[in-house]
């Protein structure tokens, strides 16, 4: 059964079945915008939760600690700026 946030994100072109090939990376650095995707949740009012996975690890972080905080601090920043545009 497809949810109305899993439609809005088919018509991006977002679902995984449409990447060519999969890279570890930062959600900066991968082939999808990862603003599109943080927007087209909100335009559907997701109300789920979201949570970094894979994450790359930093030179010296042996603990992930930093690549983590980078990736919750990207999602907050990807978040404020589509809360702001859509509410």
């Amino acid at each position: 059964m497809r949810t109305a946030w899993s439609e809005k994100l088919q018509q991006l072109g977002l679902l995984l079945e449409n990447l060519p090939h999969f890279v570890e990376t930062f959600h900066d650095d991968g082939c999808m915008d990862m603003y599109k995707v943080m927007k087209a949740l909100r335009e559907v009012r997701y109300a789920g939760s979201l949570m970094p996975d894979h994450i790359p690890q930093l030179l010296n972080d042996t603990g992930h600690r930093a690549g983590l905080a980078y990736c919750i601090a990207y999602m907050r920043a990807l978040l404020r700026r589509a809360n702001e545009e859509v509410g």
